[in-house]
């Protein structure tokens, strides 16, 4: 029973020693190996030239010291590798407008250059040859002249196919309205993470149907938040939003919109009431203007949507 028990400890022993043997060859223990701090010296080698006997107790005495060899020369060590250092990102190519269709053409033309070798070396069949009415007799020769008729048929039902084909590989590749919604929200998002704004707005006189609802369309249109307080004296109009989108909304409010008509409602009734030609009368108002009130960077957004509020 000793023997076996000794003998199966022997195995054991083997067993360990035979892994460390394997587990000290793999690429990390080596590194590791080579990387392990050697025993400190008495004096480092870069101190060794500026020193006469060799030992760190000269420095006290200027005298034991190579002064004629300190120069302005600075001497750099070799760098060492970092292990499991990450490569620095790629730094991508930016091209100009010429060279990138330039680019595209050449990648396009050895497509196409692939494209003939393959079919030189029969691995797949040529085209069928593109035949229109300007061509008809030169491709066809023989037959457009015995029932040219039939002929122009074919060749206009082919002409049809190839439009029809044409049409519907655009109508493939355009994005559908979920991911156009998608794509306009995820530049929304991104917008609004560089920072958000806000701006206030004051107009005198917003009784006009086609100001409100110029207003609430474009706030809409360029994702913007916020509310429009509508009263007899003084209107307020309050947007925040991304630096693009709200960009946008102050061109129209400050430049697009002409401010100085305003619509009299009570003169269109008056007029509609009395038989007189129902049109709509606009009277100028000069002094009928819009003034930016603020404008300044938020934290966060205070609407969940853009809203109209009517105040007596």
């Amino acid at each position: 029973e000793k023997l076996r028990e000794r003998a199966e400890l022997d195995r054991l022993q083997d067993e360990l020693r035979q892994k460390e043997k394997e587990s000290a060859k793999t690429p990390q223990a080596l590194l590791l190996k080579s990387e392990q701090a050697e025993e400190i010296p008495a004096v480092e080698w870069w101190d060794v030239p500026f020193l006469k006997n060799g030992v760190y107790d000269d420095l006290g005495d200027v005298g034991n010291l190579r002064l004629d060899r300190v120069t302005t020369f600075v001497h750099h060590p070799i760098p060492t590798r970092i292990p499991n250092e990450e490569p620095p990102p790629a730094i991508p190519l930016l091209l100009t407008k010429r060279e990138r269709k330039k680019l595209r053409h050449q990648k396009r033309m050895e497509k196409e250059k692939d494209r003939q070798q393959q079919i030189q070396m029969g691995l797949i069949p040529p085209p069928a040859p593109k035949v229109k009415l300007s061509n008809m007799m030169r491709v066809l020769a023989t037959q457009a002249s015995q029932d040219p008729t039939k002929v122009e048929a074919t060749i206009r039902k082919q002409v049809q196919e190839r439009q029809a084909a044409h049409e519907a590989r655009n109508e493939a590749r355009k994005p559908s309205k979920d991911e156009k919604a998608a794509r306009q929200a995820e530049k929304v998002e991104k917008e609004k993470s560089s920072g958000l704004q806000a701006c206030v707005f004051r107009i005198r006189d917003l009784r006009h149907p086609q100001h409100r609802f110029k207003i609430n369309i474009n706030a809409e249109q360029n994702s913007l938040t916020g509310c429009a307080i509508y009263n007899d004296s003084c209107n307020i109009v309050v947007a925040e939003g991304g630096s693009k989108g709200l960009n946008k909304f102050k061109k129209l409010m400050l430049r697009r919109i002409d401010w100085s008509i305003t619509a009299d409602l009570d003169q269109e009734e008056e007029a509609a009431e009395g038989g007189k030609e129902n049109e709509s009368r606009q009277d100028p108002v000069r002094e009928n203007r819009c003034v930016l009130v603020w404008e300044g960077q938020i934290q966060r957004q205070a609407f969940r949507r853009f809203m109209a509020t009517p105040i007596p």
